[in-house]
């Protein structure tokens, strides 16, 4: 702070300690043509933003305000903040903002999010961020309150444990729903919106379950797309006891595609209607069941 006496002072006014120790001697009274010069800080501190956000000469309100947010993102770009989200404090905050941009996605990289943002004096000042500490242990100072013109950054991790993917899925900064389809020989064929953490038995039911006359209900398909544009295949035996991701119950992931198959005697008769539908009713029973002997060796050959 600057005062004109005499000669100009220099005070140094030390908020932190008011705020940390109540020592309100920091907090001096103005005299008529003080000038008040608030310093940028030489880095971005988490608890000493938190302190300043929760502190008596906080904003009252702050108007909405643009920040971008890229990476492991359902809908990356610039969003606004604070339009039409209610019960929020003073300032939105980083899972406030992911939230805005439809969610986390479970190759996020939750250990490493950067924060940039662009001081008064144009200097650009980037701190990363875990969101894995805030899920586990709670640490609130990670979830930093956002400035107009902020940029988060979310790189995808080179690989996520399933443990840590269910826990992601299940941070309030995950979307609710996705997409998964379950198709084949079940009720309801179809893409499906199911709640996150959805297992493949689980899918398999609100698809309405195996069509019992025509279905595999030994085991099925699981397709998976993963971010590198691969496609993974694995052949899954069915129990509906398994336990909650179990090897044969696994969690589903967004836009998995669970394949439920013919039964080996379907597959038969399916053949058998197209090979009879040119001959209708001009054969006698012998020489149907030799046909059905005949298709039914060829799928086993094959």
């Amino acid at each position: 702070m600057q005062r004109q006496e005499p000669t100009r002072l220099n005070i140094v006014v030390n908020l932190k300690e008011l705020l940390e120790n109540g020592d309100l001697s920091q907090d001096l009274v103005l005299r008529d043509r003080d000038t008040i010069v608030v310093p940028t800080a030489e880095s971005l501190d988490p608890v000493a933003i938190r302190q300043i956000n929760s502190a008596n000469f906080a904003p009252e309100e702050v108007p909405p305000f643009q920040v971008v947010i890229v990476g492991e993102v359902f809908n990356p770009g610039t969003h606004i903040m604070g339009e039409g989200m209610a019960n929020l404090p003073e300032l939105p905050t980083i899972t406030q903002a992911i939230q805005r941009a439809g969610g986390i996605k479970p190759q996020a990289n939750l250990r490493r999010i950067q924060l940039q943002r662009l001081t008064q004096a144009g200097e650009l000042k980037t701190i990363t961020v875990d969101l894995w500490q805030l899920l586990t242990t709670g640490d609130a100072t990670q979830d930093m309150s956002l400035q107009p013109g902020d940029s988060i950054i979310i790189p995808t991790a080179s690989a996520v444990p399933p443990d840590e993917i269910i826990s992601l899925a299940s941070a309030s900064f995950s979307p609710r729903t996705m997409m998964v389809n379950v198709v084949g020989e079940v009720a309801q064929p179809g893409a499906l919106q199911v709640p996150i953490n959805t297992t493949l038995n689980q899918a398999i039911l609100v698809a309405g379950g195996f069509n019992q006359r025509r279905a595999n209900t030994g085991s099925v398909q699981l397709l998976r797309l993963h971010p590198d544009g691969t496609v993974s295949r694995r052949q899954i035996s069915i129990d509906f006891q398994a336990g909650l991701n179990a090897p044969n119950n696994p969690v589903l992931q967004r836009d998995d595609v669970v394949v439920v198959n013919r039964s080996a005697l379907t597959e038969v008769a399916d053949t058998f209607e197209e090979v009879l539908r040119p001959v209708g009713g001009l054969i006698g029973i012998s020489a149907v069941l030799n046909i059905i002997h005949v298709l039914t060796e060829d799928r086993d050959n094959n």
